[in-house]
């Protein structure tokens, strides 16, 4: 893990099984996994970024196929009101890697113009309260 609390592809690939060619064909087919890039254009991973390979990998090994697994997992409930109290509890306990991951969904689910409106605004609008 790099100090800035993210992986490089080796070290996802070590983690979960997944080859980094298969990593790359599913950021170029699916859109996902959606990881940072460094200057250089290396590949960042975050934690999230991670778990959500590992449990995509489980249901490959259950019999899913690729797209039907990242859809799956894409399509799980993601409820505005709960990455918004998770990503404030986050950022109140000091866990900014939960925050981020917490952003990182959001972004993911909404868009930037979207993640303004439906997370950080109302954030804001909490603490200011």
């Amino acid at each position: 893990m790099t100090s800035s609390g993210v992986y490089t592809i080796a070290e996802v690939e070590a983690m979960t099984g997944l080859s980094a060619e298969v990593l790359r064909q599913w950021e170029r087919r699916y859109g996902f996994p959606k990881p940072r890039r460094t200057p250089g254009g290396h590949r960042l991973y975050s934690a999230e970024d991670v778990e959500a390979l590992k449990t995509i990998k489980r249901w490959l090994e259950e019999g899913a196929t690729p797209k039907a697994a990242i859809r799956r997992y894409l399509a799980q409930g993601v409820r505005p009101e709960d990455l918004g109290t998770g990503l404030l509890e986050a950022l109140l306990r000091g866990d900014l890697a939960g925050a981020e991951a917490l952003f990182r969904r959001g972004l993911r689910f909404w868009g930037p113009e979207g993640v303004l409106e439906h997370l950080l605004l109302p954030v804001l609008r909490e603490v200011g309260e």
